[in-house]
């Protein structure tokens, strides 16, 4: 077998294929025969048809078998012999194959391209907000706690922010005329929470049993307005903030003040879970926006096909998607994340880094614990699903990272939970 391994470019392969005859003739001749031995035709005995005749009649459809085995063989060796990993299904042309004469193709195709790593040990440099919590927070979430424990009574007077409202929504046509099959009958509705955004409460104040209210959900891109019929305004009734609430709702407190304490302990402990996921992804931003690597095309038309039928699914099947949009829409997305997998994976290579049994373990005893079971439950749990192999890639994630954060000289810019907020209500 002759190969020629041709560059087209960073990601693009081509193989140049070439087998001689007596390379193959035995096998090919090993085909023949065992076709032959099985022959039958009028007049002669299984296996005794005379052989020219019979090469003469069949040899163009075994030529057809054999070659197809045969390109699928000598490519795997050709991409062995230079050490190439396809990326997608190589396109084969070229080709050319007869009794008595070489095989001859030629095989395109794509593989992870060559590229350096910016010098992240010296020059990885980030900025990351560190939110900082208020008393707010945890005033808002004693209050949202109350809430799930509160009662309701139905009220004969007015709805004001803090009320529930009980309805028939109802989705209806741009000229107001129901839609059939798309009525929801009562339906809670917490007014302060409001139903596409928070200025939605504003509708619902001062409305009372008997009252409709039209609504839309202006400024989406699949614009969808809704008939609400009120048929009761409930007053939410609180439960006091004593310990006795306090032991109710968290069964390991005894008192309002070890509540307080074990509800800023949770929001400290998400603050931090969300810093953490802050540093990873300005690292990530870091290695997409400093490290020269083309993107594959197979791997990025994947992962816009993955996007197209994702949002597919999310919408009715009587609604038309524009492929061509969403395919434009995500393609920086799309570059973006094969980039960074990419990227991903020569840090894996690079810092050596693999799954060792005291990593499992130490992983199975603290899922054990936030599960509230056994470390071996929770071994076999994941052992025998598909769970393991996202286990074992948080693992190297988690090592990655913690290598990674080592080498960053990374700023913290200190937010308070109320600064956040406010900016994040500007933006929408």
């Amino acid at each position: 077998m002759k190969t020629e391994l041709i560059t087209v470019n960073s990601y693009l392969r081509e193989l140049d294929v070439r087998v001689e005859w007596e390379e193959m003739k035995d096998e090919f001749e090993a085909l023949v025969e065992k076709y032959h031995s099985t022959y039958q035709r009028k007049g002669f005995r299984k296996g005794k048809f005379p052989k020219a005749l019979f090469k003469k009649e069949m040899v163009p459809s075994i030529e057809i078998e054999f070659s197809d085995k045969a390109v699928n063989d000598y490519f795997t060796k050709a991409l062995n012999e230079c050490q190439l990993n396809p990326v997608n299904q190589a396109k084969i042309d070229h080709f050319h194959f007869h009794e008595n004469s070489e095989l001859h193709f030629k095989a395109t195709f794509e593989v992870i391209p060559e590229f350096k790593l910016p010098d992240y040990k010296n020059e990885l440099k980030v900025t990351v907000n560190k939110l900082q919590k208020t008393e707010k927070d945890t005033a808002k979430t004693l209050e949202s706690i109350q809430k799930q424990y509160a009662e309701t009574n139905t009220v004969d007077r007015p709805a004001i922010e803090s009320d529930l409202i009980l309805a028939d929504i109802e989705e209806v046509d741009e000229n107001g005329t129901p839609i059939v099959g798309k009525k929801h009958e009562n339906q809670l509705i917490s007014i302060d929470r409001g139903i596409f955004s928070e200025n939605d409460h504003k509708l619902f104040i001062g409305k009372s049993a008997g009252d409709t209210i039209n609504l839309s959900n202006d400024g989406a891109e699949n614009l969808v307005r809704f008939n609400i019929a009120i048929k009761e305004v409930k007053e939410q009734v609180l439960p006091e903030l004593n310990d006795e609430f306090a032991a109710k709702v968290r069964p390991n407190v005894k008192t309002f003040e070890e509540l307080e304490q074990s509800i800023e302990l949770e929001l400290q402990q998400e603050l931090d879970r969300r810093f953490e996921h802050e540093c990873r992804d300005r690292i990530a931003d870091y290695f997409v926006k400093n490290t020269k690597v083309d993107i594959p095309s197979s791997m990025k038309e994947k992962y816009l096909d993955n996007i197209v039928e994702d949002v597919k699914k999310k919408n009715p099947p009587t609604e038309q998607i524009d492929e061509t949009k969403v395919r434009e829409s995500y393609a920086e997305l799309a570059e973006n994340v094969i980039r960074w997998q990419l990227v991903m994976d020569m840090l894996i290579d690079e810092e050596g880094l693999k799954v060792e049994r005291e990593d499992l373990s130490k992983k199975f005893e603290a899922l054990a614990l936030q599960f509230n079971m056994s470390a071996e439950k929770v071994k076999a749990m994941y052992s025998k699903s598909d769970k393991f192999s996202n286990l074992t890639e948080d693992i190297i994630n988690d090592k990655l990272f913690g290598i990674l954060k080592s080498f960053a000289k990374i700023k913290e810019v200190v937010v308070s939970t109320d600064d956040a907020n406010n900016a994040n209500k500007k933006k929408k």
